[in-house]
């Protein structure tokens, strides 16, 4: 049973964290195909992986693009450079 802070209590947590998961995946496999292309930063990322997202949303698919390249960095799927001040990421 999880009682989480803003909802009600719920049990089958083990499939919904599967869902998630599987989300993920799937988003991060976006990501990898986006960056086929060629380096590209966060910033040219998010409204690639994200096409309808308002201006007043940059700041969540910015940090949903970072938190995705960085899980894809750690399991080195990704490499990180720096050049001129910007950060791009790159398939590898």
């Amino acid at each position: 049973m999880i009682a989480p802070g803003h909802a009600e209590p719920f049990s089958g947590h083990a499939a919904i964290v599967d869902r998630l998961l599987a989300f993920y995946e799937k988003r991060q496999q976006r990501i990898l195909e986006l960056l086929g292309a060629g380096p590209l930063t966060p910033g040219e990322l998010a409204p690639k992986v994200f096409p309808h997202a308002r201006e007043h949303q940059l700041y969540l698919t910015l940090s949903e693009v970072m938190g995705n390249l960085e899980v894809l960095e750690a399991r080195r799927r990704v490499a990180r450079s720096e050049r001129e001040g910007r950060i791009r990421f790159e398939a590898v």
